[in-house]
Formats: C-alpha cells, sequence, structure tokens
C-alpha cells in the first residue's frame, strides 16, 4: 500500500521554485528517446569507454537529453587504471555531466581510508577538470563513503574546485533517519554538486521502503526542493529507481508527475 503523500502536496501551497532543476533517472534501462517522451530532461550513462560509451553518448545527443551522470564503484583496495578513467573524461569533454565516485572496499568512515581516498579524488579531479567535468563522492551505505558529513571532510581534504560531494535521499534516509540535512548541505552548498531523491519511508531500512516511486513514501522532498532552491542549488536532481518492483514505465510515469507537482508554482 502507498503511504500518503498529503504532506507534499500541501506544503506545495505557497511554494515557487525559481526554476525547475533538470531531472533525470538511474537505474532504468529505458533508452533517451523513451525517457524523453515521458518528459524526463536526461539520462545516465554506465562507466564504459571506446565504442560503447560513444554509443550512449550518440543516443543521448541524438535526442538531445543531457547525460546527468557517470557512476563509479572505486574499490580502494583493487584501484581502478588511471587510464580508463582519463578515457572516460576525455569522451564527456564539454558535457556537464558528474562523474559520481562511490568508494569502498574499507569500512565506512575508517581512519585508514582516508589517505587513499584523497589521493585518488585529487589524481581523477586533476585528470577531470582539464575536461572541464566535475567529481561528486556519492555517499553509500555501509560502504566507506556512507556518511555526507565525512564526504564533506574527504572533500575539504582533497581541495579542488571540481570535486565535490552528493546528498541521495534513501541513503540518507538509511544511515541517518528524520536527522535535519539543512545545516550540512546549508553549510557547504558550494561544494553540493547533484541531488538524488525518490520516495522513501522515514524510520524504515529496508530498501523496498527506502527506494520507491516519487508519489510514495513520507519523506519532505517538497521541503528539500525548497530549500535547495533557498541556497541557492543550481545542480541537476536526479531520481534513484534501484530495485523497484513496479513495471519500469508505470513507475516513471507516476515519479514524472509527482516531480511536476513538486515544482510547479501554485
Amino acid at each position: 500500500m502507498k503511504a500518503p503523500i498529503t504532506c507534499l502536496i500541501c506544503l506545495l501551497l505557497g511554494t515557487s521554485l525559481n526554476a525547475a532543476p533538470k531531472f533525470f533517472p538511474y537505474c532504468v534501462s529505458l533508452p533517451p528517446a523513451e525517457l524523453k517522451a515521458l518528459g524526463y530532461d536526461g539520462c545516465e550513462v554506465p562507466f564504459v569507454t571506446g565504442e560503447e560509451i560513444a554509443k550512449r553518448l550518440k543516443a543521448a545527443d541524438d535526442t538531445q537529453m543531457v547525460v546527468g551522470k557517470v557512476y563509479i564503484q572505486y574499490n580502494l583496495r583493487n584501484p581502478i587504471p588511471k587510464e580508463q578513467f582519463e578515457k572516460l573524461v576525455e569522451a564527456l569533454k564539454g558535457r556537464d555531466t558528474i562523474i559520481e565516485v562511490m568508494l569502498m572496499g574499507i569500512k565506512p568512515n575508517a581512519e585508514e581510508g582516508i589517505a587513499p581516498a584523497v589521493a585518488v579524488l585529487r589524481e581523477w579531479g586533476e585528470i577531470a577538470a582539464k575536461n572541464g567535468i566535475r567529481i561528486a563522492l556519492y555517499n553509500h551505505a555501509e560502504q566507506f563513503s556512507e556518511s555526507v558529513a565525512f564526504n564533506i571532510g574527504i572533500v575539504d581534504k582533497v581541495n579542488l574546485p571540481n570535486v565535490g560531494f552528493c546528498f541521495i535521499v534513501c541513503h540518507w534516509v538509511r544511515t541517518e533517519g528524520a536527522n535535519d540535512y539543512r545545516p550540512l548541505l546549508g553549510a557547504n552548498a558550494k561544494k553540493l554538486f547533484i541531488v538524488g531523491i525518490n520516495g522513501a519511508i522515514v524510520g524504515k531500512t529496508s530498501w523496498k521502503d527506502l527506494i520507491r516511486p516519487l508519489d510514495e513514501g513520507d519523506f519532505d522532498n517538497a521541503k528539500l526542493l525548497r530549500f535547495l532552491n533557498d541556497i541557492g542549488y543550481k545542480g541537476m536532481v536526479e531520481l534513484q529507481c534501484y530495485g523497484i518492483a513496479s513495471p519500469e514505465r508505470e513507475h516513471l510515469i507516476r515519479s514524472m508527475n509527482a516531480w511536476k507537482k513538486l515544482t510547479s508554482v501554485p
């Protein structure tokens, strides 16, 4: 049964956003053309190189879709060759794409992971900067980079203008519950590069409760979007779709309808 969304809609009264952020789904299989037909602004591409990424970028370009992100899982104990990353950023050159990096292989927030994390993000950040690309450290529950606050500390140590952090709702709720994200995000707004939302039930810990279509759950996405507007957030918003059981087209339509309500000007 869907959780009530009354709290999301009623808080829209009297709310206006300067402009709705670009919005794209991830962890979906529909091609860019079909996502565009559903109203989305963009898509993601996987961490691939060569002919495969050229094909995927062309599919996005042919439909005038933004390539919102590339997601990379980086094991600190099993590094990805630098040359592979260089090929990726060369292919992305000139785009507004964010490379999201989830750091894993070491326990969350462990001291031993800080030095190698800073080293790889600094190296990758310098490579990405030459191609005009930004990198954002992804907060993922139960992985080294699970904590937004910890990730901000890593980003500060890297100290490069094109290396920032993500705020991903489902992972925040899994690790922080109902804790207020606003002081942390507000104090570090300049390095908040991308935000990921979805419907979520606060207080739950299973992914089926934490990753739901945007018209379900009781996490207050309207409040989050208003806050992002207030702090001058100019980045994109991504829709987390991992593991949603309902048919893909069905839940994408529902989430787009919810997005339109969330970003409408009364």
